[in-house]
């Protein structure tokens, strides 16, 4: 495989895992009082275009399962840039 696909995909696997970790500070902040802080404010800001697609697609009573939907495919991504 070219050296360059190569590395432009491990750059694409450090920036996904990167989201991906930003996205669950994000959950785990928005159960928390620091979620009106200036770093949770941050982070929401970068991780909500992409959350926003699957709110309020998996609701199970007053829980919001869909940031776990994206996390899930954000996973399967990794998985499949992770074998090159």
């Amino acid at each position: 495989m070219n050296e360059f696909l190569v590395a432009v995909l491990r750059v694409g696997f450090l920036v996904v895992s990167i989201y991906y970790y930003l996205i669950f500070a994000n959950i785990i902040l928005s159960w928390t009082s620091l979620r009106s802080s200036p770093i949770a404010q941050l982070i929401e800001s970068i991780t909500g275009p992409y959350l926003n697609l699957f709110r309020n697609k998996v609701i199970i009573g007053m829980l919001d399962l869909g940031p776990l939907l994206g996390l899930l495919l954000l996973q399967f991504l990794l998985m499949f840039l992770r074998n090159f």
